[in-house]
């Protein structure tokens, strides 16, 4: 596949993802003028992010892995490629079941660990929310593994959808039953879309799945996929223990705060969903090139694609770490999100914003190690960026809150990133990083102007609505950021 080809796929799917992301922002919105930031809503995110973090282990793992001998066995033949479905599945259903019963006996620990200075009241409650959402995982994994087997056929827009269809019942949700269930029509909301996103992966993807008898372990593919899946397992492990680290540093700060910390990465998750997006299609065909030893195109397209997700973060990042707090006022500063909590919001989306491009490069080229399946190193880089990222944590939480926090999150990302990096250069010859050279000017000229842009526009437009204020900012600041690096834009999709 040519480049223009890649970038039409890749600003397809992105154009599905501003709808949804679209209405995923106006469900924060509508949940947070709801419910505000209270203890209350601590519980329900402690526990729900406890749960959605081992589906992040555990789905990652399966479709990153999936992925990548899955193509190489439908290539091979279609009877083999529908055989390594219907044993994976097998497996996990099996696996994840076991690992759904033992939370469910152990919540009352888990609960103290993630919230160790929570009374007995509050950690009682907090065992009952993670009983109540653990059994999702079993559909979360299997809703993984039919995105896997869809975007390994170029299917790529119907697994994006998902997080429409969670936009749409939440909101309902707690539209429709908040006077009855109070807070805990968002647990409803929640089952709602986990059910409904699964029965419609399963609808899309029935023309590329089929149920085979079979022991699972006589198949030379899946033995490949279990020898992938162990170092992938251990690395977004590590990714797990870091973001729980984090709830329990902030859940110790004042009440809200870890509402606020997953505000402002529902924010950033705006941005980052993006790249990820672009980051799936990529590795597909990345995947596709290196298994028929097309290393020099595969090499082509990872630096195609790093100078275009660089020159078109940079602005972002810029203006979401000087305007953080009027961005949190135009999302969130409604109804009962109050002051204290659009302050901690900003303090922390601040210090995520610095995470924009380290991300996409980590996950660009994590990818591009998974699609010559190596899995090893990437997992070794994470877990050296997370040790980073825990004492860092530690350290700067104790001097400037919930934006150390962050900010200790977004120097993994760098670590993990140049580590990512130098590893797929010894991989492939073909990775040639001196063609940043090219560009490096044009992208501080451009930066330069975006914070004369920024910080000008919060001086001289103080007076005015923030809403005005912030997007004369955005429009002013990005329209000369692109035009100064127009001709990189050009460049990179003829990268050779």
């Amino acid at each position: 596949m040519n480049s223009n080809r890649i970038i039409k796929a890749v600003f397809s799917v992105t154009s599905v993802l501003i709808i949804v992301k679209l209405f995923g922002f106006i469900k924060q919105v509508f949940v947070a003028s709801t419910f505000g930031a209270t203890i209350e809503t601590d519980l329900i995110n402690l526990s729900q992010e406890f749960v959605a973090n081992i589906e992040y282990v555990l789905a990652n793992t399966i479709a990153t892995a999936f992925v990548s001998v899955y193509i190489l066995a439908k290539t091979n033949s279609k009877e083999d490629g529908d055989r390594l479905f219907s044993d994976a599945l097998k497996l996990v259903v099996a696996a994840i079941g076991i690992i759904v019963i033992a939370i469910f006996m152990v919540s009352p620990a888990i609960a103290k660990i993630i919230a160790p200075t929570y009374d007995a009241k509050l950690s009682s409650e907090l065992t009952f929310y993670l009983r109540l959402y653990a059994p999702a995982l079993l559909l979360y994994i299997v809703t993984s593994l039919l995105g896997g087997v869809l975007n390994s056929n170029e299917k790529f827009v119907g697994p994006q959808l998902s997080g429409f269809f969670q936009s749409v019942i939440i909101i309902g949700a707690v539209y429709f039953l908040i006077d009855k269930f109070g807070i805990n029509s968002l647990v409803i909301g929640f089952w709602g879309y986990v059910i409904w996103n699964c029965i419609f992966l399963l609808v899309l993807s029935r023309k590329y799945t089929c149920i085979k008898w079979g022991n699972p372990l006589d198949n030379k593919y899946v033995i490949t996929l279990l020898k992938m899946m162990g170092p992938l397992l251990i690395g977004y492990s590590m990714i797990f223990i870091n973001q729980q680290v984090d709830k329990i540093i902030v859940s110790g700060m004042v009440a809200g705060t870890v509402t606020a910390l997953t505000y402002a990465a529902v924010l950033t998750n705006l941005v980052t969903t993006l790249t990820s997006a672009a980051g799936t299609i990529l590795f597909t065909h990345i995947t596709t090139k290196a298994s028929a030893g097309q290393h020099k195109q595969a090499a082509n397209t990872a630096m195609m694609s790093s100078i275009i997700m660089i020159t078109v973060l940079l602005p972002i990042s810029i203006i979401t770490i000087m305007c953080s707090k009027d961005i949190v006022t135009i999302a969130f500063g409604h109804g009962a999100f109050d002051d204290a909590a659009i302050r901690s919001t900003a303090l922390a989306l601040m210090g995520y914003a610095f995470s924009f491009i380290p991300f996409s490069l980590k996950d660009l080229f994590n990818r591009f190690q998974y699609g010559l399946q190596n899995t090893k190193d990437p997992m070794i880089n994470t877990t050296v960026g997370i040790l980073f990222n825990i004492i860092l944590s530690i350290v700067l939480s104790r001097f400037i809150g919930v934006l150390g926090v962050a900010l200790a999150s977004s120097i993994s990302e760098t670590v993990v990133a140049l580590l990512n990096m130098r590893k797929a250069r010894i991989l492939n010859a073909f990775i040639e990083y001196k063609i940043y050279y090219r560009f490096i000017v044009r992208w501080i000229i451009g930066s330069i102007f975006t914070v004369a842009i920024c910080w000008s526009g919060s001086v001289f437009l103080a007076g005015i609505s923030v809403i005005v204020k912030f997007f004369m900012i955005t429009i002013i600041a990005c329209g000369i950021f692109y035009l100064t690096n127009i001709n990189v834009l050009k460049q990179a999709v003829i990268v050779k």
